[in-house]
Parts: C-alpha cells; sequence; structure tokens
C-alpha cells in the first residue's frame, strides 16, 4: 500500500477537535465515486488513461487503485492524548466513518472481480461450445463426402475414475444393463450429452461419494472440454462425471439417501 502521510493527517492533541458540522478530509473520497466510475473497472482507456488493451490488467490496475486509497482511508498516525476523552470520541467516530466508507468501496471493487471471474468463465465455455460444433461440422463435411477416414470416426475407450454416489452408479448401471449396453459406453453418452447441452455442472447434496472406475468411450474433443468444464466448476473431472452419472439416476426415479437432492 502507499504510504502517505497527507492521507493520513489527524487532528493532534494542540488542535481544536473538529465538530461533526466539519467532514472529515480523508472522506472526500466518496466510496459512490467507485460505483459511478464502475466503467473504469471495465479498462476503458477513456477511463483508465493508461490503457494496454487488455481488459483484465486494466481493471485489475483500477481495482489495486482503489484498495489502495482504501487502505491509505483507514491510516491514523496521529499523536494520541489519551487524557482528552472528547477529542478521542470524535477521533474515534471520524474513524468509524472512514470504515464505513471503506467497507462500500471494498465490496464494490470485490464484486466487480466476481462478476469479472464469471464473464470469464461463461467466455471460456461459450469458446469451446463455438470450437466442438466447429469440429461436428468438419466430421459431417467429411462424413457426407465420403472421406472420413477410420481415425476420425474412432472413439478412446478412456479409463477413468469416478466420484459417485454408489447407489447412484448401481441406478445407472442397471439402465445400461437393460439397453445391453457396457457401463462406459452409456455413461460415456451421458458426459457427451452433458457437454454437448453446455449447462452448468449437476447440483449434489451427497456426500457419500465413493471411487468407481469405467472405461468410458469418450472422443478427444468432448473429453477436452468436459475436463475443462470440471476446471471451471472447480471440481475434478471424476466427481464431474459422478454429478452427471448422479443426475441421471435422478431423472431414472433415483433419490439421495434420506432424500436430499
Amino acid at each position: 500500500m502507499r504510504n502517505d502521510p497527507d492521507r493520513a493527517r489527524a487532528i493532534t492533541p494542540n488542535e481544536e477537535p473538529s465538530t461533526r458540522d466539519e467532514p472529515d478530509a480523508l472522506l472526500d473520497r466518496n466510496a459512490t465515486d467507485v460505483v459511478r466510475n464502475v466503467h473504469r473497472l471495465a479498462g476503458s482507456a477513456g477511463g483508465t488513461g493508461r490503457s494496454n488493451g487488455n481488459a483484465f490488467i486494466d481493471s485489475a490496475e483500477i481495482a489495486i487503485d482503489q484498495l489502495d486509497d482504501a487502505y491509505e482511508m483507514l491510516r491514523d498516525d496521529a499523536p494520541i492524548d489519551w487524557n482528552d476523552t472528547e477529542w478521542l470520541r470524535e477521533r474515534a467516530e471520524q474513524l468509524r466513518d472512514r470504515m464505513s466508507h471503506v467497507s462500500e468501496i471494498e465490496h464494490a471493487v470485490l464484486e466487480y472481480r466476481d462478476a469479472l471471474y464469471q464473464a470469464g468463465v461463461m467466455q471460456r465455455r461459450l469458446l469451446r461450445h463455438d470450437a466442438a460444433l466447429h469440429r461436428r461440422v468438419e466430421i459431417e463435411k467429411l462424413r457426407v463426402d465420403g472421406t472420413l477416414s477410420r481415425e476420425e470416426r474412432r472413439f478412446q475407450n478412456r479409463p477413468a475414475h469416478v466420484d459417485v454416489d454408489p447407489s447412484a452408479w448401481a441406478a445407472v448401471k442397471r439402465d445400461a444393463i437393460r439397453r445391453r449396453e457396457p457401463v462406459g459406453a452409456h455413461v460415456g453418452q451421458l458426459v457427451v450429452q452433458f457437454t454437448d447441452a453446455g449447462a452448468p455442472p449437476p447440483h449434489s447434496s451427497v456426500r457419500t461419494a465413493e471411487h468407481r472406475f469405467a472405461r468410458l468411450t469418450v472422443d478427444d474433443d468432448h473429453w477436452a472440454t468436459f475436463r475443462g468444464i470440471a476446471v471451471d466448476a472447480r471440481v475434478t473431472t471424476a466427481r464431474l462425471v459422478g454429478l452427471v452419472v448422479e443426475a441421471e439416476a435422478v431423472r431414472l426415479g433415483w433419490r439421495a439417501p434420506g432424500g436430499a437432492r
């Protein structure tokens, strides 16, 4: 944080304490300015005066400036006269006022940071959907032309760990047997369908997930996209497969133990 003594000037014991009609000079940095100038946080060249063309870097630099200013607003380096109770009360009230304003600044900056992160997640998801769709169009063109090679048709039998509720896994396994499909092929198809749908990861309150192993039939493109979704969702790939399986089990009528879902 910047060290600027002028920003932290306080009343000395030899000065008359300020009254509540005289605003604290440090409060001139009104927190509402952060909200009004939110375009500056977005990295606008007109807003920062020093844009380098990267929205994240520009917005992060502005956020750092805002937090630095907020930090300085909370400095209180004035000599303290512990015998002047009136001055102490006045100074404490001014400090609490600054804390209130700093809290508004902090929340405005952090809310924007969180929104920026979520926007980045959405952008990456859109890019994955775009790449997957282009890839499928290319393969379909080859298929129509009769030039689709065996390599292009290849689906990998991919060893994978699955963290899943055991009863949900059993429900989906029974369904695969009923369909006369290998479990790995059936779960692999669920992974492909989930990836193509572009929906957020299923929610689950299951706390009894256990490790399972399966050879999933999933092509490279879908698997890479699926792993990227797991990263954005901050879960392991094994757990995301488990969430997809549990969502399918719910569709089949399964309920988590205790009815928590």
